[in-house]
């Protein structure tokens, strides 16, 4: 057996994650952003399995008397999207101030929401990986996780390139989201390590492992020599 990582272009989001880090006012602007407060980031479609509803409940239940007050970046359309509206007409004042509901983003456009975010954010049930927890470290950002999130084992320690929480559970996420924003160097260090922590998962690595594999299986099923006889013809 041979290791293929389930793998994103590395160097292409970690590239367009600095390059955006040069026009982050731009985002800023458009978005009407505190640039001193930080940013929880959703980026996934708005289906039941994505669990975004249990992050916006996590939000609710940390914010409040919270100061610099965390903003809330929901990226993302889908089924989900009415019900998360109406739960943030209900919120508190502050926090309907603090969500954007940013809409589909084409995956281009990522990178600087990425650069923008404290942390990303996927609490999802199901998750047979997430590539976009891939694309997320690549762009040297920490990562919270739900436990079903299929890479977790693969691509977080929890403490060192983010956290990992028990899908399901609002109090641990909450509980997850509180430690990430109480240390923003460490957040920032722990956003270091999830680049270093996927650099390795990589589609050169792919390549690498797929052409051992070709080579291995071909030499193992080389036929061993044999005298020629007349008339034979070898290659």
């Amino acid at each position: 057996m041979w290791t293929v990582p389930y793998a994103v272009d590395n160097d292409l989001f970690a590239r367009r994650s600095c390059e955006a880090s040069v026009h982050r006012t731009e985002l800023q602007r458009e978005l009407q952003l505190d640039p001193t407060r930080p940013i929880l980031l959703f980026a996934s479609k708005l289906q039941p399995r994505k669990r975004v509803l249990d992050l916006l409940d996590a939000y609710l239940a940390l914010t409040p008397n919270r100061e610099p007050h965390p903003y809330l970046l929901i990226v993302g359309d889908g089924e989900d999207r009415p019900t998360l509206e109406v739960r943030i007409a209900h919120a508190a004042a502050q926090d309907i101030r603090s969500i954007r509901l940013c809409g589909f983003r084409n995956q281009s456009e990522l990178p600087r929401f990425f650069d923008l975010a404290t942390v990303f954010v996927l609490p999802s049930r199901h998750e047979p990986w997430g590539l976009i927890v891939n694309e997320a470290m690549a762009s040297a950002t920490p990562v919270i996780l739900s436990d079903e999130v299929g890479c977790h084992p693969d691509l977080l320690t929890d403490g060192i390139e983010g956290y990992l929480f028990p899908a399901g559970n609002i109090p641990a996420l909450t509980h997850a989201l509180r430690k990430i924003l109480e240390d923003p160097q460490r957040a920032a260090q722990m956003g270091q390590n999830a680049l270093a922590r996927i650099r390795p998962w990589s589609i050169e690595a792919d390549i690498r492992a797929l052409r051992l594999a070709i080579f291995c299986i071909a030499h193992k099923h080389v036929l061993p020599d044999r005298p020629a006889t007349r008339g034979a013809v070898t290659s």
